[in-house]
């Protein structure tokens, strides 16, 4: 996927949907056009860190109760669920600017 998402500080196309998809409140990009610090949101990257504590869980209940094909399944409802969430949810901040 070759989407562009611009930055809040600069409003200019800076990231690319895979830039994005690593991104947490701790870890920072640097945006190529204003040099700003760019990361995500804390309040709205709350779900996705659920989604992560609970992901062993979901699989393991769905190895136990659905076989292999259940878990894997499970296991990639998860991850997809968190990739959407992510890209349309979550929100880019600017952290520190140049």
């Amino acid at each position: 996927m070759n989407r562009t998402i611009v930055c809040p500080h600069c409003n200019q196309p800076s990231f690319t949907f895979w830039q994005k998809q690593v991104l947490a409140p701790g870890r920072k990009k640097r945006c190529r056009r204003c040099n700003a610090m760019i990361s995500v949101g804390r309040a709205r990257f709350l779900p996705q860190l659920l989604l992560a504590a609970a992901f062993p869980i979901v699989v393991i209940v769905g190895f136990l109760e659905f076989g292999i094909v259940g878990g894997v399944g499970l296991a990639v409802l998860m991850i997809a669920l968190g990739s959407v969430y992510q890209h349309y949810v979550v929100t880019l901040v600017v952290r520190s600017t140049p």
